[in-house]
């Protein structure tokens, strides 16, 4: 689970730079850099999927039961809306 979340956060961030370094410059390397961005999406977008597999394979910690109500809800909501956005 550590592999590939750290191996989500490298392609993420590699993307997001690519991504800008594409919109800021009409290079001639730009034709290579959409390329790249693409496999680069099509990686990520595995990755989501077998962490959603792993995810509901195994079992996460339970938090805390000192944990208020709305701050897990709120913690749950946050997941959500990572892997959304993922």
């Amino acid at each position: 689970s550590m592999l590939i979340h750290w191996a989500m956060a490298l392609i993420i961030l590699s993307m997001l730079f690519l991504g800008l370094s594409m919109v800021q410059s009409l290079a001639v390397w730009q034709v290579e850099a959409i390329a790249l961005h693409k496999s680069f999406g099509v990686l990520a977008l595995v990755l989501v999927a077998i962490r959603l597999i792993n995810k509901l394979v195994t079992t996460s910690p339970a938090l805390p039961p000192s944990v208020p109500k709305a701050q897990a809800l709120a913690a749950h909501l946050t997941q959500v809306g990572l892997y959304a956005s993922m």
